[in-house]
């Protein structure tokens, strides 16, 4: 999946986002116990990542412990630790219930590099109006 060829102008309301999904119905998990999840990949030409978005379930609050390394020497390039509470996410072909982890600084991924994006996750709190 690409990116545009034009020049984004910021981070704020203008966040370009890639799917590696092609429907969501099957990958919309429940994080009951710690859970490890991770991918490795490299992009084709260099890249601005500010963060991702996991996904969740509706009224939630999660543990996240998120590492982006390179894959091959280890090196760590950015992480992030926090409480993250899941909100509906809207994109062009689906919407779903999730949450956004952004790096406090971006990270800048250069082309036919091997990354690996690493997170532990956990379901902290279910929340509900009367709580």
């Amino acid at each position: 999946m690409g990116f545009p060829e034009t020049k984004r102008s910021g981070l704020c309301g203008d966040i370009q986002r890639c799917c590696r999904f092609g429907s969501l119905s099957s990958h919309v998990s429940r994080y009951r116990n710690a859970r490890d999840d991770a991918i490795k990949f490299r992009v084709d030409k260099d890249t601005e990542l500010h963060g991702v978005c996991l996904f969740g379930s509706e009224n939630n609050t999660y543990l996240v412990n998120l590492k982006m390394q390179n894959a091959i020497s280890g090196a760590l390039l950015a992480s992030k630790t926090g409480y993250f509470r899941s909100k509906l996410i809207q994109c062009e072909k689906y919407s779903y219930h999730g949450f956004e982890v952004l790096f406090d600084e971006k990270v800048i991924l250069r082309k036919n590099t091997r990354y690996c994006l690493c997170a532990k996750i956990v379901m902290w709190r279910r929340w509900c109006q009367f709580c």
